[in-house]
């Protein structure tokens, strides 16, 4: 007879399941329109960052950095997040009737605390109107907090 092994044998135990996604993107739109998007994410122990550009800057070169954290960095981490009040779901409304000229910014955060802790918000306005809101201010403030993780 074959001895199974149970199918959770298989599993980490130690596993951690919390993971960040934040994918911050700049547009300028005009007759010299370009974009840049910046992602900083966090997923089993890792930590990701990454910048692209479009349009005008697409010649810029791409930039991607990731290094390992410790259990306990990534606790610090959550607990910044616990910390910066983001334990919300929001979603603004998404216009396309901008008036060209314009430069607008969209914030997109995804957060796995912990089991069935799920928070989103989702962010996208002209970028004067959009820096003026709390919780864009608390998603710029996270951004550089984790961006100095990262060694120079």
């Amino acid at each position: 007879m074959l001895g199974l092994v149970p199918f959770s044998g298989f599993i980490e135990k130690d596993k951690d399941e919390r993971s960040l996604n934040l994918v911050i993107t700049r547009t300028e739109k005009s007759k010299d329109s370009y974009s840049s998007t910046e992602t900083i994410s966090l997923r089993e122990n890792v930590l990701r960052y990454s910048k692209s550009f479009s349009g005008k800057l697409k010649s810029k070169p791409a930039v991607n950095k990731s290094m390992r954290l410790t259990q306990e960095e990534t606790g610090e981490v959550f607990l910044k997040f616990k910390q910066s009040g983001l334990y919300l779901n929001v979603t603004s409304p998404k216009r396309n009737e901008f008036k060209i000229p314009y430069s607008s910014l969209s914030a997109d955060l995804v957060i796995f605390a912990q089991a069935n802790e799920r928070y989103e918000i989702q962010l996208y306005d002209i970028a004067s109107e959009l820096q003026k809101t709390e919780e864009y201010k608390k998603i710029e403030m996270l951004q550089a907090w984790l961006l100095l993780k990262f060694p120079k």
